[in-house]
């Protein structure tokens, strides 16, 4: 086990951080023992954490291992996955990252950490491409855009849900969750207006962030199906005024993706009428049932519906690497099989 200090801030992690460089090097030794001990708490990084660390940084007390260190115990304390970390180290590793390359991404993983933003989709989509074989120096760039797209998702839920809007049932998973969303929405091409009021079709009305993430889904899918954006923003608001919420407003989302990819042509005359039975006030059942015929059976999502299917990230060779799925705490999603790092 290794029990590393926790830092309370980002001037205080600086100043143990250096305080230990000197006295690896012989110098300042009194200085990084006082900093040390004024920490405001400790805590220990997971055995599967550990191991995989020390495979990756047999010379434990470098510079470079010990900033790994404090990281990962940052990432853990922040709630990554010790596992995932763990899975990252070992296979980075085995793919030939070099040291720096390895504390680069686990650097990246905490800067999301610390944000509350979903770091996990970043390394998720990093062990798919090492997994099909893709080049680290192509994986490093779009995972560096990815990081990017959910500070700016982040920044785009916090502008629209404000503090004063949310219910008492937004949790810190969810936000998380939501940001995800988002970040997929904006990757399938969706403009960054059209997301908030997706997303504001929820939040006028008082409700949770939870019930938010289904027409930024819907409105995600069929944008990135191809379905012009103004006409998918145009659904999903008719869509959400007839009643559809939840589950119901993600399989219309999903349905005319499919329809979009199987028949491009088509996809228009079929949202003519669908607007015209929705502003009917059809009942979101029957709606779906009279395009189900058409569609087909739904069976699973449309290919390209999800935050793991996301259009925005890179493809290897041969295609895209199969997505192991992200965790749902907050219920059921319809996330299949998408594209991780690779190449565009």
């Amino acid at each position: 086990m290794s029990t590393l200090p926790v830092q309370s801030g980002d001037a205080d992690d600086r100043r143990l951080r250096r305080a230990r460089t000197w006295a690896l090097t012989g110098f300042g030794i009194a200085a990084a023992i006082a900093l040390t001990m004024s920490t405001p708490s400790a805590a220990t990084l997971p055995d599967i954490v550990v191991r995989s660390f020390e495979t990756c940084f047999p010379d434990a007390q470098s510079p470079l291992a010990t900033d790994v260190r404090n990281d990962l115990l940052e990432a853990v304390n922040d709630g990554i996955d010790p596992d995932l970390l763990g899975e990252f180290l070992t296979r980075g590793h085995a793919a030939g990252l070099s040291q720096r390359e390895i504390a680069g991404e686990i650097s990246r993983a905490q800067r999301l950490a610390t944000r509350e933003l979903p770091a996990e989709l970043t390394i998720d989509r990093i062990l798919q491409g090492l997994a099909k074989g893709v080049p680290y120096a192509r994986i490093e760039p779009v995972a560096a855009e990815f990081e990017s797209r959910l500070v700016h998702a982040g920044e785009l839920l916090d502008s629209t849900a404000r503090t004063e809007t949310r219910t008492s049932e937004e949790t810190r998973e969810g936000r998380r969750q939501m940001v995800g969303d988002v970040a997929y929405a904006l990757g399938a091409g969706v403009p960054d207006a059209d997301v908030m009021k997706s997303m504001q079709l929820a939040l006028d009305q008082d409700l949770s962030l939870v019930s938010a993430r289904a027409p930024v889904l819907a409105l995600g899918g069929m944008v990135g199906a191809g379905v012009p954006a103004d006409q998918s923003l145009r659904v999903v608001e008719e869509a959400w005024a007839s009643g559809f919420r939840d589950s119901a407003l993600e399989e219309l989302g999903s349905q005319l993706s499919r329809l979009q990819r199987d028949d491009p042509n088509g996809t228009s005359r079929v949202i003519d009428e669908l607007l015209q039975d929705l502003r009917a006030h059809g009942a979101p059942d029957r709606v779906l049932e009279r395009l189900e015929e058409i569609v087909g059976p739904s069976g699973a999502a449309a290919p390209g519906v999800g935050p793991n299917a996301d259009p925005g990230q890179i493809r290897g060779p041969g295609g895209p690497p199969d997505d192991p799925g992200r965790q749902n705490p907050g219920g059921p999603r319809h996330d299949p099989p998408g594209p991780g790092p690779g190449g565009h």
